[in-house]
């Protein structure tokens, strides 16, 4: 497994134009990750991962309440989670419906869970079969929030990672201003 860690500090810093030739990342993308660290395990999965200064306690709160999920679960203002259903539990299901704001586009988010730690991991299987793992840790800063998720295989990696890394920014901007 080859495994590439990227951590990007701000807009301005640019990847060596090598490493974002060989990686085929638009400039555009890596503004997304802004003060946010990416780990790209290919073959394997992809890690995204965000620091969130807040309380565990709120943290795991606010990613598995349905009426918190429903505030943060989107990748970009022009879309929004109009509805949430979470049994967190180990064979628990949970569906996020996720859909374009104009009423153009709508998919449902689901799966089932296949581990459950109260404030450390959610591990769980989507309905296309892939498989995630969510964890949360304490540090120094607050909590660290990372997903790792098997790729599926109609969009490139670099698109992938870029979309769940804006839904857990979201999910971020959401826990420190509320």
């Amino acid at each position: 497994m080859t495994v590439l860690s990227l951590s990007f500090f701000s807009e301005s810093e640019q990847l060596p134009r090598i490493l974002r030739a060989c990686l085929s990342i638009p400039k555009k993308t890596l503004s997304l990750f802004r003060y946010q660290s990416i780990t790209m395990a290919f073959l394997n999965g992809i890690t995204v991962e965000v620091e969130i200064q807040a309380p565990l306690q709120k943290v795991w709160d606010y990613f598995s309440l349905p009426e918190h999920i429903t505030m943060w679960c989107q990748a970009s203002p022009e879309w929004h989670a109009p509805a949430a259903e979470n049994d967190l539990r180990v064979n628990g299901s949970f569906k996020t419906t996720m859909a374009a704001k104009d009423g153009s586009m709508q998919f449902d988010f689901e799966g089932i869970y296949t581990e459950v730690e109260v404030g450390k991991l959610q591990h769980y299987t989507l309905g296309d079969g892939r498989k995630v793992e969510v964890t949360f840790a304490s540090s120094d800063n607050g909590v660290r929030v990372r997903e790792v998720f098997e790729p599926e295989t109609q969009n490139p990696h670099d698109m992938q990672a870029a979309g769940w890394q804006a839904i857990l920014q979201s999910f971020k901007n959401y826990v420190e201003t509320h």
